[in-house]
């Protein structure tokens, strides 16, 4: 590669990551329009990195300004929820709204566990003696045996059809 071609393209990227940096249209502009007078391979600048599409500070930001407004957001249902007597909603701007720490898990006593099991197969037996339960499946048919002579005849009947079988198949081999 000419040296002079060399120069004129590190120039003209200097240039054009200094105008990237500031992120300044106009400045862009200027270092390409400079690039059109100054002779620079059109294949270098092919293989020149292009600045991203979307900025990622920019991005960033955006990321920061939603996050807030749903806190904000979250806020708000807490203090509905609370104004109505509900529980609050958990999560960091829940227990910022309340000020409280986290509640601790409930357990439920064996003893406890046992009533609610029984007074829920109360309430089942009382509803399957109003509405009746299910009809019952018929029960299953018992497996039919068969005897030792049904058992002669038909493999007395299966070795006839193999004999027939084969003797059509000789017959075919030979003719």
């Amino acid at each position: 590669m000419p040296r002079k071609l060399l120069r004129s393209t590190s120039l003209f990227y200097r240039h054009y990551i200094a105008a990237r940096a500031t992120l300044d249209n106009s400045a862009l502009d200027e270092v390409t329009q400079k690039s059109e007078t100054t002779p620079v391979s059109e294949d270098i600048i092919k293989l020149m990195p292009r600045p991203p599409k979307q900025d990622t500070e920019l991005l960033e930001a955006a990321l920061i300004g939603f996050q807030h407004k749903r806190d904000q957001v979250e806020q708000k249902i807490a203090e509905l929820r609370s104004r109505i007597g509900g529980h609050p909603a958990s999560g960091p701007a829940a227990t910022a709204a309340s000020g409280a720490s986290a509640s601790k898990k409930r357990t439920m006593s064996a003893a406890a566990r046992r009533r609610i099991a029984l007074a829920q197969k109360k309430r089942w037996a009382a509803y399957k003696a109003e509405h009746g339960t299910k009809a019952v499946a018929a029960p299953k048919a018992k497996k039919r045996i068969i005897s030792a002579a049904g058992r002669a005849r038909i493999v007395a009947a299966t070795k006839k059809r193999w004999a027939a079988y084969r003797k059509a198949q000789e017959a075919q081999a030979a003719g």
